[in-house]
């Protein structure tokens, strides 16, 4: 059975698809097909793909449609994604089609184009426009546009179809076929960027849309600029200008300008772009408006958004008008107006002021304002004129005297500015002042005819307080007539001078004057005369002496007296024509009274300074002034003096008198009735003082001790019934002054309070009045408590039955009237008896009296001396009693006045003038009762009682001076009983002896007792009396006792003494000839020895060392005289010291073989006199000291020995003494040693004996030592057979010490020499070191070279010998070295090493405290660094400097360094770049750019990596301030590391923290966050001082950052623990403790090996604190491992850590890398760039600044570090700076410029391609302009047109530019506008017609005319030259243009002058505004009087104009009223028919 096949075919047919997503890549519609035609029911499903071939290849399923559907809608924004096709397949229940059916797909991308926004709204963040753009060329499935504004997400890529938008805002939707949209102004731009442009489909709106970036154009007016020159309130004028935006894309058509506030506002301006300057009339009201507005307007619309500006109205009104009218005249004016300045002067140029009446409507009704300046005042003024004009800056105007006021009344004041004068003025009101002179009086009181003189009187009246004068004239009337200035005065009344001469003058006339002027109208006064004279004078002359005169003057007084209050007497000298010297004035009388005394004395000669006096004159003196024309009567003189005066001094003592004066009397005596005698300092009698007077007697005596005080002569004067002589006879007076001198006593007994030598004194010069000496023994009174003591302590010593009795002498004086001699004795009798308590028969009295001037008035005087004998016992209580009234004189005087009234006077005379004026000190002297009556008979003279003819009871006066010295007590004559007791003038005495004259010595004997007495004194005596005042010498008692005493035992051996005596002398050595030295048993001096005799001035004796004590406790010290020894010594007890050393210990550090090096350590019992310490190698030795087996024992004998010998050498002592010894011993005199220590002398048999002291020392062996070795020892030296020996006397021999020693004793130097003995073998030893006490330690120092020996020896030594038996200790040496060293040089440097130094550790460390690493070479080898034992290598630092040589590591303990190295050559690397050059083509001064290349290094490159590239300068240093940075560089920080080593037991925590802590206290500036500590643990075996343990070393390295303000205290610090790391372990060990430590392991386990000093990088802070983070927690991960772990982990972390912040701060970015300042060598550096191996070429960018540096460094550089020697590029800096711009500038206008701009080539022109011109802002080019286009470097100048805007620009710069960029520093030229504006233009017109001016046009040449060629001269409407009209023109030099008379005023308002150049006519004239004159009469009257037709006749009558340009006035006949004149100067008339 057969079936057929049927193919069944199902397959869709017309498949469709159109594109609606109109964005390109993106599909989006409906896909369609038509359903199969056959085999529909078959079809199951529609499976639709995307494809890449019509095939199905690469097919991607899109979806599945039933199969009644034949469409698929595919969404919006299917991504396209590369395929090309749209396939249908059908599917059947069982299967996919595999043949589909599809369609090419055609993707529909479009979009708008030529997107086109200008922004028409100017203001910023505002739009407004219109936006444009193109159509898509496909625009049928195209619907509409919709225009948003969108914020571009990333704005980095440009593409429209990679940018995304977001907030974007929909601005408006367009049909297809439109093209723009209209964006309204002040659309709000917000945060958009773009405009977006999407295009919509029926489907959908496209997502990727057309984009435009928004130019927002902010386009306002900046920098806006108005000065107020309006000085007026609420009144603006002046400029407004502004700037104009920088960039406004032309957009800007026009400013606005208006004035503004809040949103009021009125309109200014409105001026074209370009325009930036808006002019403001002067007096334009302000109207409340507080801003100035500029808006930008575009095409489009004004910017609501302008510019504004404050207005600050200028207000500049002067205050404080003040003008004061010092012009006294009624209606004058004169004086200063002066004004304050106003607050605001900025604009102020000058002041005017004028006169002013105050107006008011009916003042000025009748012609009106003069100036219309009123307006604003709240007072306005009319009939103004014009004052004055003053600068700005004067606040003074002078108004001139007599300037009269005009009827005006006031001043106003009206400040200018350069705009325009104010309108407001100051005004003040003018108050005239005016003053005269009234009342005035005068009344003549000159008495003198012809003069005048008096006081002139007035009454001031008005303006008196203005008047600072009143001047004074004599004039012949009342009106001034002849007038001569006389006086001023301030006040109201001068004094007219007398003796005026009146001459003509009839007036007196008074003018008042101001500060300013005088007064023209006077005061006046008629004027009257007065005179009066005495007459008929007499003058009877009473006074006796030559040339003087005494009397009664008389005279008759004139008739009128009324005016005369005086009468004035001169003294005149008629024969002297001087008229200077012709009168003397004496005396003056009031009126009435006709006499005068003219008093005795009265002196003709020189008296008032005449030659003498030949006539007395009488003058009448008014109350005003004395009359000059006197009566006058001749004078007669009489005269009588005494002759022959003569005295003789007998009072020997200096400046005492005493002796007889004697006279010859006047011839003729008649008139005579006394003598009076005075002391006086001169023949004038100058101080005179009364001493007596003689009735008749032609002598008188002076007693002895009166003083002469500064008396130089004696006068004497005649007395006459009525006054005393005034010229005396006078005698010069010649003080006998005879006093010893030379006195002189050596005390030769040394004994303290005895004396005894020779008292010897030298003659007085003058012996004539000399008669014997009188020597005492004298002490002070002065010293005593009691002058009584003297007596009393006298008594006392008194010891023999001798009766005493006591001669007590004294004086007083007194004042009292009213008495007589015989009463005052008799009462001062009583009065002394009954208060001395002394029988009245043992006193005798002397009486003197005289006067004395009290108060200026002459009172009795009385002078009293008195003498009382009284028992020697009772003379203490006198003597009280007389001092008790010396120091209390009312005490007497109250005990005398009660006697005084007994006597007879009266009882009111002693109440009123009893005063006791003196009481004297009483002299004493003690004498035995038998002398005392011829003591008395023997007085020098009896005291003057009264030698006048008067009696007792008389009362005859006696002058006497005031004088107050005392007079002295009477003497009597010497004792010349030695022993006697006297007190006298201060002494109290005891007599020695009395010498007679010839004799001048006094022999004292021996052992003479000084008792209290402290002086010698030698008197002098005369016949008359004894010297007062003595010669006294102070005793000086010789005591020589030394003091002091010192001695120490310096003989450290037992039962030994040795060392010096010393003493310092006594404080008198003058007497001591030697000391005596011994040794005594007691301080008395028993059992002596002498030890030394010295001479005086030794103080210091040596006491032998090895001197037996024996049984001595003292040492004595004895001084001796020439006379004898003392025997009182000085003494001190002796003390023997021997101490003992103990605990020898020695450790060896000195890691060398037989080398030593260590502590050795002792202890001392007492070390207080042990000087050194002696120490010695030593070793048992034989015979030759070689191989000695065993040590042997000796005795060591010292001792001492002394004895006499005469007539040997010390040589021959020595030798024989040593010889004798070894004889005497039996020993070789190698074991013997002798040493002489001093000599002495000793009293033998009357005779000094030398002696010999000598110290020995022997060895002996012990057995052969005697038990009496002294006695042996003498024995066996005195029987040998030598003479020298036996000849010794008093031999002495003391075995200080015996020892048995393991060694000889050898000399007491440490010389090494050994002492063999003769039965034993001995030790050799060597010296090795003497160390000073105290001391318990001695470092043996390293190196010290152990020999054969094998102990160490200890020897004590004191200042004075080494101890003889030493302490032995045992020696141990130590041994230890590295090995195995390598090293690979990493530094690229000549002579400069880096890299890893590895080594071998010594096999035992025990002693190996650290490793030393050094360079060697033949200039010997330097540190490189210290390690701890367990570390065996080492990073060398790059740049690590050193010439070559060998690497040498030491091994060192704790004491030195081993000295016997481990050594390796070094190779040195060297990488040298070769030549480098660099083209600088940045054409600025001090900024690069180019390309820096250089040649690579020759030889090995192997190690070079890359190289590092600096900018660079020298660095000195020198400078503190110094710094590398030059201002441009980031913030820096330090990065500093270190490293330590420290031996310890403990924990490496513990370790950490410790370390950490101190760290952090030690560097200020460290922060916990930023330092890392890495800790690493050896352990190594060390020997201690406890024998050898295991002690754990640890290495720590730490890193840190810290300010570089701290890094200088740093570096100091770390520098002082690598130096001393002790400092450190002091401040580590409290952080150990605090870590848990204990201090018993710190003390006796903790040292600090090593501390390194600082390395530092100066690097950013940021980039330290971005890495420092994971240094930190790498530093911090490493801490996790096993604290117990070696430590190589650890520390290779700790590199690699270091590293990496190397490794990532060479990675930095350029930006940051160029921040970067370094100190290398001696550069300071800035990082510029770094280049690979193999890259030797690097960019430099443009306008990089060179700064201060001038190299560029090329370093090249290993993986170690760079080198430090780099390739050194001089930077040559291009400067092609043009220079000497010139600008000649033609455009004549302010702020427009225009000329030629030239300049001079850069000398340099190599790497110039162009020039650039430009206006700017600044001398730095800033906001500036190009001018023209670039010139070529030939091209040097520039045109620049005329009227090119200035506008803010201050500056022309030309810049240079290269082929690589233009230069940033432009040369430039501050700009000098040329502004040639006229100045100072003035116009009259002196065309008197309204409408019409004409006149001459002034002005000045402006300040700079040199561009101008003429000048052009326009009429115009206003200032600025609206509708000008051409005047002419004048020439540059002219500065006036006549304006032709007729000229047409028409609307003009100014005349305007133009500058003009070659270049152009300036466009901004100078003006001045036209005042018009206009001067017409008017009031024209004219009455024909002329009767006849035709003919006329009579007044023409007019009113004149009020101008003052009218100078004539012409009168013309016409048919017209109009008529002009012709050019010629005829007239012409207008007339019509």
């Amino acid at each position: 059975m057969s079936l057929p096949i049927v193919d069944s075919v199902a397959s869709v047919s017309e498949v469709n698809f159109t594109d609606l997503d109109l964005d390109a890549g993106d599909l989006g519609g409906a896909l369609v097909w038509t359903l199969p035609s056959s085999d529909f029911e078959l079809v199951d499903s529609y499976l639709l793909y995307f494809a890449t071939g019509i095939d199905g290849s690469g097919r991607s399923l899109l979806g599945t449609v039933g199969p009644e559907r034949g469409f698929l809608t595919l969404p919006v924004d299917t991504p396209l994604q590369g395929f090309t096709h749209l396939l249908v397949y059908t599917k059947s229940s069982l299967v996919e089609q595999t043949t589909p059916v599809g369609t090419v797909i055609y993707d529909l991308g479009v979009s708008a184009s030529n997107l086109s926004f200008p922004d028409f709204d100017l203001d910023a963040t505002d739009l407004g426009g219109n936006l444009t753009w193109a159509e898509p060329e496909e625009l049928d499935l195209v619907k509409s546009y919709k225009v948003y504004f969108g914020v571009a997400q990333d704005e980095s890529n440009t593409s429209d179809s990679a940018m995304d938008f977001a907030d974007r805002q929909l601005l408006g939707e367009v049909s297809v076929g439109i093209t723009e949209l209209v964006i309204p102004p002040e659309t709000p731009l917000e945060n958009f960027t773009h405009i977006l442009i999407y295009l919509t489909s029926s489907l959908a709106e496209q997502t990727t849309p057309a984009s435009l970036p928004i130019l927002d154009v902010a386009a306002s007016a900046s920098q806006v600029n108005f000065t107020d020159e309006d000085l007026d309130e609420s009144e603006l004028g002046g400029n407004i200008t502004w700037s104009e935006p920088h960039d406004h894309y032309g957009r800007l058509l026009f400013y606005r300008v208006y004035f503004q506030s809040g949103a009021s506002r009125e309109t200014l301006d409105e001026v074209l772009q370009g325009t930036t300057e808006v002019a403001i009339p002067a007096e334009t009201p302000q109207s409340g408006f507080s801003h100035v507005a500029i808006y930008t307007v575009s095409a489009l619309i004004e910017q609501t958004t302008p510019s504004m500006l404050l207005i600050e109205d200028t207000v500049a009104r002067v205050s404080n008008l003040s003008f004061e009218d010092l012009d006294l005249d009624d209606k004058e004016l004169g004086g200063n107006l002066t004004w304050l300045e106003p607050i605001d002067m900025t604009q102020v140029t000058s002041y005017a002021v004028y006169f002013a009446l105050s107006a008011n409507e009916s003042t000025c009704a009748g012609d009106g304002p003069l100036f219309a300046r009123q307006s604003a005042l709240v007072q306005s003024f009319c009939r103004g004129s014009f004052f004055a004009a003053a600068d700005a800056g004067d606040l003074l105007m002078e108004v001139p005297p007599e300037t009269a006021t005009g009827g005006f009344s006031h001043f106003l004041v009206y400040a200018s500015s350069a705009l325009a004068e104010q309108s407001t003025p100051a005004f003040l009101q003018i108050d005239d002042r005016r003053a005269i002179a009234s009342s005035v009086s005068f009344d003549d009181f000159d008495l003198d005819l012809g003069e005048l003189g008096g006081t002139l009187s007035w009454v001031p009246a008005f303006d008196v307080h203005l008047i600072t004068m009143f001047n004074v004239y004599l004039a012949t009337d009342a009106f001034g007539a002849d007038r001569e200035m006389k006086l001023s005065s301030s006040s109201s009344s001068v004094a007219i001078v007398p003796d005026t001469p009146l001459r003509s003058f009839t007036h007196l006339l008074i003018y008042a004057a101001s500060s300013l002027v005088e007064q023209s109208t006077p005061g006046a006064l008629l004027l009257a005369d007065t005179s009066a004279t005495a007459e008929n004078l007499s003058l009877p002359d009473f006074d006796l002496d030559e040339k003087d005169l005494g009397g009664t003057l008389a005279w008759d007084e004139p008739l009128d007296t009324t005016k005369v209050t005086h009468y004035v007497v001169y003294f005149v000298n008629a024969n002297n024509s001087n008229e200077s010297d012709t009168r003397a004035y004496f005396d003056n009388v009031s009126v009435g009274i006709d006499t005068l005394t003219i008093p005795t004395d009265t002196a003709l000669t020189g008296y008032g300074g005449l030659v003498v006096s030949t006539h007395v004159a009488i003058y009448t003196l008014s109350t005003l002034v004395e009359q000059t024309t006197p009566a006058m009567l001749e004078i007669v003189n009489a005269i009588a003096s005494v002759s022959g005066t003569s005295f003789v001094d007998k009072d020997l003592d200096a400046s005492d008198l005493g002796g007889r004066i004697t006279w010859q009397n006047p011839a003729d005596i008649s008139k005579v009735i006394a003598y009076n005698i005075y002391l006086a300092e001169g023949m004038d009698g100058t101080n005179r003082s009364h001493s007596g007077s003689s009735a008749g007697a032609n002598f008188l005596d002076i007693i002895p001790d009166t003083p002469l005080e500064s008396f130089s002569h004696i006068l004497v004067y005649t007395q006459s019934s009525l006054v005393e002589q005034t010229t005396p006879n006078t005698f010069l007076l010649s003080d006998a002054a005879s006093t010893v001198d030379n006195v002189s006593f050596p005390d030769e007994d040394l004994d303290r309070g005895d004396l005894g030598g020779i008292l010897e004194w030298s003659p007085p010069l003058d012996i004539s009045q000399v008669t014997h000496y009188m020597v005492y023994f004298g002490k002070s009174i002065d010293s005593l408590d009691d002058p009584a003591t003297c007596v009393t302590e006298y008594l006392v010593n008194v010891t023999n039955d001798t009766v005493l009795v006591a001669v007590i002498s004294g004086s007083l004086s007194f004042q009292l009237d009213g008495a007589t001699v015989s009463q005052v004795e008799e009462a001062v009798r009583q009065t002394l008896s009954m208060s001395l308590g002394v029988s009245v028969g043992s006193l005798t009295v002397w009486v003197q009296s005289g006067r004395r001037l009290m108060e200026r008035l002459l009172a009795a005087s009385w002078s009293v001396t008195y003498q009382v004998v009284v028992p020697a016992a009772s003379a203490s209580s006198v003597v009280m009693v007389a001092s008790g009234f010396s120091s209390d004189l009312t005490s007497f005087a109250t005990q005398l006045a009660p006697q005084l009234v007994s006597a007879g006077v009266s009882s009111s005379a002693v109440s009123a003038s009893l005063v006791v004026l003196q009481f004297l000190e009483v002299s004493v002297e003690v004498v035995s009762s038998d002398v005392v009556q011829s003591l008395l008979t023997t007085t020098t003279s009896t005291p003057v009682r009264n030698n006048s003819n008067a009696t007792d009871d008389s009362e005859a006066v006696i002058e006497d001076s005031d004088e107050s010295s005392q007079n002295s007590s009477r003497r009597l004559s010497s004792i010349s009983v030695p022993g006697s007791l006297s007190i006298s003038q201060g002494w109290c005495r005891e007599l020695i002896m009395m010498n007679l004259l010839g004799d001048d010595t006094v022999t004292v004997a021996p052992d003479t007792a000084l008792g209290n007495y402290t002086h010698f004194l030698v008197y002098t005596a005369s016949s008359l009396v004894e010297q007062s005042t003595p010669y006294a010498l102070e005793v000086f008692d010789e005591f020589a006792s030394v003091s002091n005493m010192s001695f120490v035992d310096l003989d450290l051996d037992l039962g030994e003494l040795g060392g010096n005596i010393s003493w310092s002398e006594p404080l008198l050595v003058r007497r001591v000839q030697d000391y005596l030295i011994y040794l005594a048993e007691d301080a008395q001096g028993l059992g002596r020895s002498q030890v030394d005799l010295v001479p005086q001035g030794q103080t210091l004796t040596l006491l032998p060392p090895e001197t037996a004590m024996m049984n001595f406790s003292f040492v004595l010290i004895y001084a001796r005289s020439a006379l004898a020894e003392q025997t009182t010594p000085s003494y001190l007890a002796l003390v023997d010291e021997a101490p003992v050393v103990f605990n020898i210990s020695l450790e060896d550090l000195d890691l060398d073989a037989n080398d030593l090096g260590g502590t050795i350590s002792w202890e001392t019992s007492d070390d207080r006199l042990v000087r050194d310490y002696v120490f010695y190698f030593a070793q048992p030795a034989t015979a030759s000291c070689a191989d000695v087996q065993a040590v042997a024992h000796v005795a060591v004998v010292i001792g001492s020995m002394s004895f006499g010998l005469e007539g040997v050498d010390p040589w021959q002592v020595d030798s024989v003494i040593h010889s004798a010894l070894a004889a005497a011993l039996n020993l070789g005199t190698d074991q013997v040693f002798v040493r002489r220590r001093e000599t002495g002398r000793r009293l033998e048999e009357s005779r000094w004996l030398p002696i010999w002291n000598l110290e020995f020392q022997v060895l002996l062996p012990p057995s052969e030592i005697p038990d009496d070795f002294d006695s042996e020892l003498t024995r066996r030296l005195q029987s040998l057979d030598s003479a020298l020996v036996a000849s010794a006397t008093a031999l002495t021999i003391t075995t200080e010490q015996v020892q048995k020693v393991p060694l000889e004793m050898a000399d007491l130097h440490p010389s090494g020499r050994r002492l063999m003995s003769t039965s034993s073998p001995s030790l050799c030893r060597s010296f090795l070191k003497m160390v000073q006490a105290p001391g318990s330690d001695y470092q043996l120092p390293a190196e010290t070279p152990l020999e054969n020996y094998t102990h160490l020896l200890v020897y004590l030594r004191s200042s004075l010998v080494e101890q003889s038996t030493p302490f032995a200790h045992l020696i141990v040496d130590v041994f230890a070295s590295v090995s195995q060293i390598s090293f690979v040089d990493l530094d690229l440097d000549l002579e400069q090493f880096g890299g890893t130094i590895s080594w071998s550790e010594p096999v035992d460390t025990a002693a190996v405290q650290s490793y030393q690493i050094y360079f060697n070479n033949s200039n010997g080898r330097r540190h490189i660094n210290t390690f701890s034992p367990g570390t065996s290598d080492f990073a060398l630092p790059a740049d690590t400097a050193y010439e070559g040589g060998d690497l040498l590591i030491y091994t060192e303990s704790s004491l030195a360094e081993q000295t016997t190295p481990v050594s390796l050559g070094l190779s040195d690397t060297l990488a040298a770049i070769g030549n480098a050059s660099f083209p600088d083509f940045d054409l600025d001064a001090y900024d690069l750019g180019g390309q820096l290349v250089w040649d690579p290094p020759q030889g090995d490159l192997s190690k070079v990596t890359h190289y590092m590239i600096y900018m660079a300068r020298y660095f000195t240093g020198e400078n503190d301030t110094e710094s590398c940075d030059d201002g441009t560089a980031v913030e820096l920080a330090a990065s500093i590391r270190g490293s330590m080593s420290f031996q310890l037991p403990g924990s490496s925590a513990q370790v950490e923290a410790a370390v950490r802590a101190t760290l952090l206290s030690a560097f200020p500036g460290l922060s916990e966050s930023a330092l890392i500590v890495s800790v690493s643990q050896l352990t190594s075996r060390r020997l201690t001082t406890r024998g050898r343990r295991l002690s754990t070393i640890w290495h720590v390295s730490y890193q840190a950052t810290m300010p570089l303000t701290e890094v200088a205290a740093a570096t100091s610090t770390a520098a002082s623990f690598s130096e001393d790391a002790t400092v450190f372990a002091t401040l580590l060990k409290p952080q150990l403790l605090a870590a848990g430590i204990s201090s018993a392991v710190l003390d006796t386990s903790f040292t600090v090996l090593s501390f390194s000093r600082l390395s530092m990088e100066i690097v950013d802070s940021a980039y330290l604190a971005e890495h420092f983070a994971v240094l930190m927690a790498g530093a911090n991960q490493s801490d996790t491992s096993d604290a117990d772990e070696d430590s190589s982990d650890a520390g290779n972390q700790t590199r690699r850590l270091l590293d990496e912040i190397e490794i990532q701060r060479t990675g930095r970015r350029m930006d940051y890398i160029a921040s970067i300042f370094s100190v290398s060598l001696s550069w300071c550096r800035r990082f510029a760039g770094t280049t690979t191996a193999g890259t030797t070429a690097m960019t430099v960018p443009p306008e990089t600044v060179l700064g201060n540096y001038t190299h560029y460094l090329i370093y090249a550089a290993s993986s170690l570090a760079e080198q430090s020697f780099p390739f050194a590029l001089l930077i040559e800096d291009t400067d092609a700076s043009v220079s000497s711009i010139h600008f000649d500038g033609q455009d004549l206008d302010f702020y427009d410029l225009g000329g030629e701009l030239s300049w001079l080539a850069p000398n340099d022109t190599e790497r110039v391609d162009a020039y650039l011109a430009y206006l700017a802002s600044g001398a730095s080019g800033l906001g500036r302009s190009q001018l023209g286009e670039a010139l070529p470097p030939e091209v040097l100048k520039l045109h620049v047109p005329a009227n090119t805007p200035r506008g803010n620009f201050t500056h022309f710069t030309v810049f240079t530019r290269s082929v690589l960029v233009e230069q940033t520093t432009p040369a430039f030229l501050a700009i000098q506008d040329e502004a040639s504006r006229a100045n100072n233009v003035s116009f009259v017109d002196d065309d008197l017609d309204e409408g019409e001016i004409g006149g001459n046009l002034t002005w000045l040449a402006p300040e700079d005319f040199s561009e101008v060629v003429d000048y052009v001269i326009y009429i115009a409407e206003d200032r600025f030259g609206a509708n000008r009209s051409l005047l002419g023109n004048v020439s540059f030099d002219t500065f006036s243009f006549l304006v032709p008379e007729n000229t047409p005023l028409l609307d003009h308002s100014h005349l305007l002058i133009y500058a003009r150049s070659t270049l152009e006519e300036q466009s901004t004239p100078a003006s001045v505004v036209i005042i018009e004159t206009v001067a017409s009469v008017s009031n024209i009257t004219f009455v024909d009087l002329d009767l006849d037709a035709g003919e006329l006749g009579g007044r023409i009558t007019f009113k004149a104009p009020a101008s003052e340009r009218v100078v004539s006035y012409v009168t013309y006949l016409a048919t017209w009223r109009f008529w002009w004149r012709e050019e010629d100067g005829s007239s012409m008339l207008l007339s019509w028919s």
